[in-house]
């Protein structure tokens, strides 16, 4: 994954703010706060943060986005484009599932980049601004290659074993 790091300053255009549900953080489930940042150069989405739920998930989360101008630093990453959706019905509202670009570029009727800056630098706000290392993760990957490939082993060992030299086993 290609990611590097940016500074950008704009202004957050809050009328297309999004919250991506059921973003877990530590075993709390929140929201991620998604949103576009106008600059003079175009606008880039800015996933500002984690925010957590509330008790009563019926009402809407609340996380708006600061009225002035801003300078942000951040991780410029690819935007993730596939996902698992449980329902083919078309988003209503504020809080959406996942971040589908082509569905976000079609309701905000402006040109995105194919690019998500996951905002590092403090703002104020309540937000968690926490993202795991492009690499994370990859020890278990790690680990399930070496139980395969020791899996394997033992299995020709075995067939070698008990089909070719079996003890006892006299040659036809």
């Amino acid at each position: 994954m290609s990611c590097r790091r940016v500074r950008v300053s704009g202004h957050f255009d809050g009328a297309y703010q999004i919250y991506l549900d059921n973003r877990i953080y530590r075993g709390q489930p929140g929201y991620h706060v998604i949103a576009p940042l106008l600059y003079p150069g175009g606008a880039v989405l800015v996933n500002r943060g984690w925010l957590p739920a509330g008790n009563d998930r019926a009402r809407a989360p609340a996380a708006s986005p600061p009225l002035a101008p801003v300078a942000l630093e951040g991780v410029l990453v690819p935007a993730q484009g596939r996902y698992l959706e449980l329902s083919a019905m078309d988003v209503a509202g504020p809080v959406w599932e996942n971040l589908n670009l082509a569905r976000f570029r079609a309701w905000y009727r402006g040109d995105l980049p194919d690019r998500l800056l996951l905002q590092t630098s403090p703002a104020g706000d309540r937000l968690v601004r926490d993202w795991p290392r492009p690499d994370a993760g990859v020890e278990r990957h790690l680990g399930y290659a070496a139980q395969w490939f020791a899996l394997a082993v033992l299995i020709v060992a075995l067939y070698a074993y008990y089909g070719l030299w079996r003890p006892g086993h006299a040659s036809r």
